[in-house]
């Protein structure tokens, strides 16, 4: 009972808000001459579309996404169904979410987020943001962990990019599976 009295925050409201309005303009581009309508109200449209960084010559992470929409004059992109991957010689890690807010400074992940790392560990949760150039990842919402025969449940986390290092803002319930 207590996880859904999480689930069911303030922020989480706010997220829900903000997912009702971006699937209510994203929505608005579907049906019959979908495609003129979106090309109208969006900058930019982009299918498919995969995006990788780079430092000193390596590839830090890769972003793909089934549509990816420039809403404004800003580089800022909003993308759908996204998988994001970060592979170095120490760590791996994924982030599935159902959209991504994306500009130079941080990834925001809203909807569906799933994070998956090298040592087995599974996070889900409602929203996230990665902070780029400091590479650490946060989230106010509550959290569901999976790693081994364990689940975690929390709200708040915040963590380097590679999840080595997870710092829990509140309490955290652990329980068998």
């Amino acid at each position: 009972m207590k996880f859904f009295s999480m689930i069911f925050s303030i922020e989480f409201g706010k997220m829900l808000i903000s997912a009702i309005f971006f699937s209510f303009l994203l929505l608005s581009c579907e049906g019959e001459g979908g495609e003129n309508r979106a090309s109208s109200s969006f900058k930019k449209v982009f299918e498919n579309t995969t995006m990788k960084s780079f430092s000193k010559g390596v590839e830090d992470y890769s972003i793909s996404a089934k549509f990816a929409y420039q809403t404004d004059s800003s580089e800022n992109l909003l993308m759908k169904k996204v998988v994001f991957v970060k592979n170095t010689d120490s760590s791996f890690v994924s982030i599935n979410s159902d959209s991504c807010i994306s500009s130079d400074e941080q990834l925001i992940f809203l909807g569906a987020v799933k994070i998956e790392t090298e040592d087995s560990m599974k996070i889900f949760t409602e929203r996230i943001v990665y902070i780029i150039n400091s590479d650490t990842v946060r989230s106010d919402d509550s959290i569901l962990i999976f790693k081994n025969n364990d689940r975690m449940k929390t709200k708040g986390f915040i963590s380097d990019g590679s999840f080595k290092r997870v710092f829990f803002e509140n309490p955290v319930i652990i329980s068998d599976n």
